[in-house]
């Protein structure tokens, strides 16, 4: 199946979720972040704001801040992601795509080797840990800065598919939480 072909799909498939399924799906996915060793042990962790057919991560943004952990959120800079520092909701702006990005320190290229996780959302993902992305490449771009951090896909159990199409472009996750 072509990639176009099967983001229509998923499409379909999160617009037949209610609000209420969401935020409790959000919040199991969520919950199963929390419970891994990974996230407990990092120190450094890459998330993101969702959009409204995403996991909301709120809630792993707001346990990371509770733990001391450095929270980095992406700002939309032309075709780039440019990670800042998150520093609290007071530091947050209506941003590209109408997501809300943090308005603090950017994180320079060079210390992304800190980053210990990154909270990866995607349109489809398989077992294998292929992620296909809304198709413009900002996440696989980010992650390849970073190899050596631990990816951890999350996504719904209706974004799950037997095998997503990837081309050498695509980043593999190390792990899917749904």
């Amino acid at each position: 199946m072509e990639k176009k072909e099967l983001r229509k799909i998923i499409r379909q498939r999160k617009a037949a979720l209610s609000c209420e399924e969401r935020k409790r799906l959000s919040h199991e996915v969520c919950r199963k972040v929390m419970e891994t060793e990974v996230w407990q042990e990092a120190r450094t962790i890459f998330l993101y704001m969702a959009m409204d057919d995403e996991v909301d991560t709120r809630e792993l943004i707001a346990d990371g801040m509770r733990k001391g952990k450095t929270v980095v959120l992406p700002t939309c800079v032309g075709n780039d992601l440019v990670l800042r520092v998150y520093e609290g909701e007071e530091s947050m702006v209506s941003g590209a795509y109408g997501i809300m990005e943090p308005t603090g320190r950017v994180m320079e290229e060079k210390d992304y080797g800190e980053i210990d996780l990154a909270v990866v959302p995607g349109v489809a993902f398989d077992k294998d840990g292929g992620r296909m992305g809304r198709g413009r490449g900002f996440y696989d771009r980010t992650l390849r800065k970073i190899p050596r951090c631990y990816k951890m896909g999350v996504c719904w159990e209706v974004q799950m598919v037997e095998k997503v199409p990837m081309d050498e472009f695509d980043i593999k996750m190390n792990n899917v939480i749904i």
